[in-house]
């Protein structure tokens, strides 16, 4: 009975807080957005949903202006000012790398498949991310080591000499480290 409720359950919680997060995400939208609306229009001219129409409008909109040479300047300002709050600082980088990591499509950001040598008979399976980084005056490359299942990873920075190339597509690569070879 164990096996089979826990079976169902990993099939479930990944749907159930997939639909939670959007949700979410549109009950915000609209909560927020809508109210806003709301407040503009005529007490019977708002229709459940403008909210969520209005994000997406508002989305799409920001899409557009972004390259505008005066919106380039006022978002790099904007940034700017985040960048000197210490916490909100922390969050809004992380986030931002996040999503570039996403939008860039993480499989062309992780170059080659390698082992990084440990001790003799320890290895770890990871990406090259990056072929050079300078750090202190010393090159570097960069290997994303993800942890199995999906929990977080580290980036390793280690030379040549202790990295060996493995001919493994990156999706089995990837489904190897982050199922724990299971």
């Amino acid at each position: 009975m164990r096996k089979t409720f826990l079976r169902g359950l990993i099939t479930v919680l990944p749907i159930s807080l997939t639909v939670v997060v959007i949700a979410w995400l549109l009950t915000a939208a609209e909560n927020f957005l809508g109210g806003m609306i709301r407040w503009l229009l005529p007490v019977n001219w708002y229709v459940p949903g403008m909210g969520v129409v209005l994000a997406i409008a508002l989305i799409f909109m920001v899409g557009l202006t972004i390259n505008a040479y005066l919106v380039k300047i006022l978002v790099g300002w904007g940034e700017s000012l985040i960048e000197r709050i210490p916490l909100v600082k922390s969050v809004y980088s992380a986030a931002q790398d996040f999503i570039k990591f996403i939008y860039n499509d993480s499989k062309k950001n992780l170059q080659q498949v390698v082992l990084v040598k440990i001790t003799d008979d320890i290895k770890i399976m990871g990406f090259i991310t990056k072929q050079s980084v300078l750090l202190n005056n010393h090159d570097y490359i960069a290997v994303y080591t993800p942890m199995s299942y999906q929990i977080g990873g580290y980036t390793l920075y280690t030379t040549a000499d202790r990295i060996e190339a493995l001919d493994i597509p990156m999706d089995k690569a990837m489904r190897m480290v982050l199922t724990a070879n299971i």
